[in-house]
């Protein structure tokens, strides 16, 4: 055939790995294709297929997926490090990668070296981030998801549920206290439920009882801007009418100390705890009011602390009553007596 200057040889239209090229192989003219080429520079298969350039396990396609893993090490099987997509720093640290991620199961992963984290971005704007740290999840705006399984969840937004059911649900049977915490710098609150032991958590709970619990703080019901009822470590007080259905009962008779002016701050209901005179009944609070039942003989004096009907001391004897309310702040006032 004559020779033709390369100049004026026809362009290929379609370059293929079948292309042929002249070569000087030690001395010898011999030809050489494209994937022989390719293969001996990058030591990967160049496809033939059509419109698909594959690289080991990496194909570029013209038609959606552009990129594809290929599943020669079994991706979709229950193996380890598999095919994967991966990044890597300016320090050349292996940052994250797409993949199954050694898992073992059959899932895509999302996986980043000891020391980073997995950041995701909308707008420009972090949303999302994952740490290997014990805090599990960040969320820096609105989350809106199905179920959420996580060992610890931070968030900095609110979370907002449009399920008609439970919001926060705890799945699966436990013996052990459930609970949710809320605290701030001035002290935190537990809403949950005891375990199967009593004050297994909660002290003084019963165990599975429900439990509103705070270690330092008072715990107030408020409606309509008002506190009606508050719980303290010293009793419960209702701010408003109370209207109770069945029967009160004062489960507590408190036995009084033999002295002059015993304390009444433990019950509403004594007993006499000796025969020494009584002239004042301490740590009594104004609307207390309060009734004893004598076990001894025992004179209760009249005076200024107390003020007996008739303005005369009452000398009690076995089984005799008296009962007393403090309208004004220290003065507890006679309200009824039985001689038995």
């Amino acid at each position: 055939m004559a020779n033709t200057k390369i100049s004026a040889l026809d362009a290929v239209a379609t370059p293929a790995s079948t292309d042929e090229f002249a070569v000087n192989q030690g001395g010898t003219t011999k030809k050489e294709t494209r994937a022989q080429i390719h293969t001996l520079e990058s030591g990967e298969t160049l496809d033939t297929t059509a419109g698909t350039t594959t690289c080991g396990n990496v194909s570029v396609e013209n038609t959606a997926p552009i990129i594809t893993l290929k599943d020669t090490n079994n991706v979709l099987g229950d193996v380890g490090y598999a095919s994967f997509i991966r990044g890597r720093d300016s320090a050349n640290a292996q940052a994250w990668w797409l993949g199954d991620g050694g898992s073992s199961v059959k899932q895509a992963s999302f996986w980043a070296t000891t020391g980073y984290a997995l950041g995701f971005y909308s707008n420009g704007t972090l949303v999302l981030m994952l740490s290997d740290s014990s805090t599990l999840a960040t969320f820096s705006g609105a989350v809106g998801m199905g179920a959420l399984t996580a060992t610890t969840a931070s968030l900095s937004g609110q979370i907002a549920s449009t399920a008609s059911g439970g919001v926060l649900v705890r799945v699966g049977t436990s013996t052990s206290q459930q609970y949710i915490e809320l605290a701030n710098t001035s002290g935190d609150a537990y809403f949950g439920v005891e375990s199967s032991s009593n004050g297994g958590f909660f002290t003084g709970s019963t165990a599975y009882n429900t439990v509103i619990y705070s270690p330092s703080k008072n715990v107030q019901i408020i409606t309509g801007g008002v506190a009606e009822l508050t719980v303290a470590s010293g009793g419960v007080t209702v701010a408003s009418d109370l209207t109770v259905s069945g029967t009160v009962t004062q489960s507590t008779v408190t036995t009084l100390a033999d002295d002059g002016t015993p304390t009444v701050a433990a019950s509403n209901l004594f007993l006499t705890g000796g025969v020494t005179t009584i002239t004042d009944f301490d740590d009594g609070v104004v609307g207390q009011t309060i009734t004893i039942l004598a076990a001894h003989s025992i004179k209760i004096t009249d005076g200024a602390p107390i003020i007996l009907a008739g303005g005369a001391d009452y000398d009690m004897t076995d089984s005799d009553t008296l009962t007393l309310t403090m309208f004004n702040d220290q003065v507890w006032n006679e309200v009824s007596r039985s001689v038995n």
